[in-house]
């Protein structure tokens, strides 16, 4: 699509050529133009734009009011945090008034739309994000599995706690991704020296390596998308995780849990482990419903509501 463009507080200006999990995915879906919001000085170069995502961060509130009274794009504010961001109310407040400058908003987990929409007059829909189905099959293809589990968005820090607590009473090894920081240490006593850190990376780079772990862990505490989620479907990877998110629930409910379960983490976690035909039933569900997350349909979604 001609004249897109995608706003968020990434860093980057221009036409976005990269599959990936994350929110400039948009332009990759649109074939636009991403440009990071806190750079821009002249709104004039909107003018060859006509529909205009936004990722609806604090930093980003006067971007969005300054776009809708300088410009004549069609703004969609795309929420990328909690389904209502847990801000102080003096920021919950302009970032209301984010939101009512916006034409649609569209948000990425479906729990949000009823008290996204308490919060503002402009209309709110479900959009989820898109993801390079295509992209990470192909990738996937060849990738021989090894015996390994990963515990997931350890870099984030909600839920790190919860997953360590899980993967403290298994017996096997596993994969994490954190910077080489002193926290590191702590993550170490917990894992027993069978967790392995590995430092954070590009997407396209992360998923070529992801692809051969053969199970995960992720009991994150938010209600957000769970792009993780799709990374491990695209992998044949189970992951045993919160159904709070829009893509465990979606994608993996028979092995989903509340966090605070730890017991139960643990016993799905060894049963898909030992149990190939439970493992194959799992992994067979959620290539299924992957499709639904898939680039073409989350873009038609979005236009239906145009």
């Amino acid at each position: 699509m001609s004249g897109f463009c995608f706003i968020s507080q990434l860093r980057g200006f221009g036409e976005w050529k990269w599959a990936a999990n994350e929110c400039r995915s948009w332009a990759y879906t649109f074939q636009g133009d991403v440009c990071c919001g806190t750079d821009i000085t002249d709104y004039s170069i909107f003018d060859k734009y006509s529909l205009v995502l936004v990722e609806l961060t604090p930093n980003l509130i006067d971007t969005v009011i300054e776009l809708k009274k300088q410009t004549k794009c069609y703004v969609i504010g795309v929420p990328e945090s909690e389904i209502v961001p847990l801000w102080p109310l003096p920021t919950l407040k302009r970032y209301k008034e984010m939101l009512d400058m916006c034409d649609l908003v569209g948000v990425i987990n479906e729990r949000a739309i009823q008290p996204m929409q308490a919060l503002t007059d402009t209309r709110v829909i479900f959009v989820s994000l898109p993801y390079p189905v295509a992209w990470a099959k192909e990738q996937f293809k060849n990738a021989k599995k090894n015996n390994l589990i990963e515990l997931g968005n350890m870099n984030v820090g909600v839920g790190v706690p919860y997953n360590l607590l899980v993967f403290k009473k298994l017996d096997f090894n596993g994969v994490y991704y954190y910077p080489n920081v002193p926290e590191k240490k702590i993550i170490e006593e917990f894992g027993n020296g069978r967790l392995k850190r590995i430092q954070p990376k590009g997407y396209q780079e992360y998923f070529l390596e992801h692809i051969h772990n053969k199970l995960a862990i992720h009991m994150d505490i938010r209600f957000t998308v769970g792009r993780f989620g799709l990374d491990c479907a695209a992998a044949n990877i189970p992951l045993v995780g919160t159904y709070y998110s829009q893509s465990q629930g979606h994608l993996f409910p028979e092995i989903s849990v509340n966090h605070w379960e730890i017991d139960k983490a643990v016993s799905l976690v060894k049963r898909l482990y030992f149990d190939s035909i439970f493992f194959d039933r799992v992994v067979e569900y959620a290539n299924e419903k992957l499709k639904d997350f898939d680039i073409e349909v989350v873009k038609q979604r979005l236009l239906n509501q145009l």
